[in-house]
């Protein structure tokens, strides 16, 4: 039974919320870490200290100890739209797209205006590969909301993996008419510009994003694709050295910087080089995919045992499935077309 608290107390309690907020909204996370201790001594397992500590997780990047907070913060207020939305966010940074998307259902449900569940749907939409549904999505949204550029990046990116270059643009323009220095919207017209061809117009619009933003991991992976360095005392190259030796560089940008700075070793026949770069950019990558061997075999063994038993050779019904297995890029889907090409086939 919990210990009722006294009056008190109680508005010892609503001060240190009110400050949590306050910390949380600047960004200060050391405080808000103590505010949650001083919280904890009023009020064990507090819903809000225990969303703050998810939260707190979360921006370390440790989305295990943040979705264990959201859960225990979410069974004391199973009701705050923004708990279930930070749920989302942490299962989707641990690659569990579909539970991500019933979280954001979720909050969602309870919140129809709250934009960051609107976002993350819609985001959980486009990285399980339904960018069309993700498009309609956001059409839905308010009209005001095409001023905030989170959403029009949001939106650019939907476009944009629908090949709907035009439209892809047209989010851009937005944004850049309020912030004509916005370096991710930059960035956008440089994978426009590839896209179309245009490696002089990608180049100029990556420096742009490098001028605004000279720590952007994703303009140097493509700035390697369209640019030729010189010498090993090129600029760009300098630059992406210096960044790459940051010590507190995220992981997914080391690894983009490591395949970056390999292509460009490789390209200048620093091939030992190279491949250092290359080796490194692997093992981050291998390290941030929430990948589980034995998890995977137990998932296949599931799959295999749910076919049905081949029915009999002469019957005209026979729907026992076929698997095209291979690696990526080597075929599989050219097969499956001409397997669909007979008329006992069915896609």
């Amino acid at each position: 039974m919990k210990k009722k608290l006294t009056h008190k107390q109680k508005k010892q309690l609503q001060a240190l919320l009110a400050r949590s907020e306050q910390a949380f909204s600047l960004g200060r996370m050391d405080v808000l870490e103590k505010l949650c201790l001083q919280i904890d001594n009023l009020c064990r397992h507090h819903p809000d200290a225990l969303h703050y500590r998810g939260i707190i997780a979360l921006q370390a990047g440790d989305a295990e100890v943040a979705t264990g907070c959201f859960r225990q913060a979410l069974a004391g207020a199973p009701k705050q739209p923004v708990f279930h939305a930070n749920m989302g966010a942490a299962l989707l940074m641990q690659g569990r797209a579909e539970a991500a998307l019933d979280a954001y259902r979720q909050a969602v449900a309870l919140d129809k205006r709250l934009l960051v569940a609107q976002l993350g749907y819609a985001n959980c939409l486009l990285q399980s590969g339904r960018a069309a549904q993700a498009a309609v999505w956001l059409e839905q949204l308010p009209s005001r909301h095409l001023d905030n550029d989170r959403i029009c990046l949001l939106a650019f990116r939907l476009c944009y993996e629908a090949s709907q270059w035009d439209h892809a643009c047209d989010y851009l323009k937005r944004i850049l008419k309020i912030n004509p220095t916005h370096a991710d919207a930059h960035y956008g017209l440089a994978l426009l510009a590839v896209a179309a061809g245009d490696f002089d117009e990608a180049l100029e619009e990556v420096g742009i994003t490098l001028a605004n933003n000279p720590e952007h991991a994703d303009a140097y992976k493509v700035l390697v694709d369209i640019y030729s360095f010189s010498d090993m005392h090129d600029a760009y190259l300098t630059a992406m050295q210096e960044l790459y030796q940051q010590q507190d560089l995220p992981s997914k940008d080391k690894a983009t910087l490591s395949f970056a700075l390999g292509k460009a070793m490789h390209n200048l026949a620093q091939y030992e080089r190279a491949f250092e770069f290359y080796r490194e950019g692997n093992m981050l990558r291998r390290s941030m995919m929430p990948y589980n061997h034995r998890q995977a075999l137990a998932s296949m063994h599931a799959a295999a045992g749910a076919i049905p038993p081949a029915e009999s050779a002469g019957s005209s019904e026979n729907k026992l499935p076929i698997f095209i297995v291979g690696m990526p890029r080597c075929g599989s889907t050219l097969v499956e077309q001409i397997l669909a090409a007979h008329p006992d086939v069915e896609s």
